[in-house]
């Protein structure tokens, strides 16, 4: 039973109306057709009158039944009004969401510190509560070898009893992600370029599996422990070389070349390695083309990034990875050096072509 109860402005109670049942399903937003059809009592001017919904139910504060209150003699001013019943909803509903989110937590930090979706997803062995399988791929949460662009994170993990490199992308990148294995499978072939493995997908992120490297050439650089550094640097400079050749021989611009993007492998056998990675603002040209135009977008890392790329009337060749690729020579010939100068003005100066070559020439 739903009561209707109004008042005058005046605040000269009125006797209360009891409306239709509400197994009648009536609307509720023509409230003079309502009262004609409760048949009780004849109705006051609409512009006279002031309405509230109440349910019939006791709870706490919010009231008692609409007969109670007319016994009583309850003033109308002390009625829950429509805000204040509102607010009574809101009020509850935000302690069933914040009763929700404990129990979840709960359940969460019992189980290890994993919600896993149930397509393809289950823990391990409770012997290491932090490791994740989804499909073919595992990973320790706990392992972390880096953080990439967009929020994405790598793991060290295994892929078919193989250590890999697992890179867990957001939902918000899976189109670059695809882009990104569709190129990969076209290119890993070659020695000097990163070996993509497998991808899988959890519902709620995409896992991409990787070939391990111990290090990149930013942080190689950046070692003064290094052992031979003259005679591995220029080997690592030949293999990036030669990886980055075989991306323009398929018709793959990076676009992104950079020592972070350079990763080093080290062997059981003393042999050294590097790979060209990260593929995710490649750009594949169409078959006869060697070009494409800026006005597609900007891409790469600021103080990389050729002059071309930001001038709307020109063509864009594979002629800028070359430009980034010998700004990282100058970079590690010199030991973390680069030619146009420090980080914060390193852009402005490509824009400008103001370099300095002076520490090159005191190795």
């Amino acid at each position: 039973m739903l009561s209707i109860d109004f008042y005058s402005l005046d605040s000269a109670t009125l006797p209360l109306l009891e409306g239709p049942d509400s197994e009648q399903n009536l609307p509720i937003n023509d409230i003079t057709k309502q009262f004609a059809r409760s048949g009780h009592y004849p109705l006051p001017p609409i512009s006279e009158i002031k309405y509230v919904f109440a349910p019939e139910f006791k709870r706490g504060f919010a009231m008692a039944s609409s007969d109670e209150m007319i016994r009583q003699n309850i003033p109308s001013a002390d009625l829950l009004s429509f805000d204040g019943y509102m607010t009574f909803i809101i009020v509850e509903a935000i302690v069933l969401i914040i009763t929700g989110s404990a129990v979840a937590l709960t359940a969460w930090f019992f189980s290890g510190g994993q919600m896993q979706s149930d397509n393809n997803v289950e823990s391990t062995s409770t012997t290491n509560a932090n490791r994740v399988r989804i499909g073919k791929i595992s990973y320790d949460i706990q392992q972390v070898l880096g953080h990439g662009s967009h929020g994405t994170i790598v793991f060290k993990g295994t892929f078919d009893e193989r250590e890999v490199a697992v890179k867990r992308i957001l939902p918000e990148c899976f189109e670059m992600a695809d882009h990104e294995v569709d190129l990969l499978r076209h290119s890993d072939e070659h020695p000097n370029v990163i070996r993509y493995f497998c991808m899988e997908e959890d519902g709620i992120f995409k896992y991409i599996a990787l070939e391990l490297c111990q290090t990149n050439l930013h942080e190689y650089v950046e070692n003064n422990d290094i052992q031979n550094y003259d005679q591995c640097s220029k080997l690592i400079l030949n293999h990036a070389v030669r990886g980055l050749a075989h991306l323009h021989r398929l018709g793959i611009v990076h676009r992104d070349v950079k020592p972070r993007n350079v990763l080093i492998s080290f062997s059981s056998l003393g042999g050294t390695r590097a790979m060209i990675s990260d593929f995710g603002l490649c750009r594949k040209l169409p078959h006869n083309r060697h070009s494409y135009t800026a006005m597609s977008g900007i891409a790469g890392t600021e103080g990389w990034i050729a002059p071309e790329v930001f001038n709307q009337d020109r063509k864009v060749t594979f002629a800028a990875d070359i430009f980034s690729m010998g700004c990282v020579m100058f970079f590690v010939f010199t030991r973390g050096f680069h030619p146009f100068g420090q980080f914060l003005k390193r852009q402005a100066n490509i824009s400008t072509g103001d370099f300095n070559l002076n520490e090159l020439f005191e190795i």
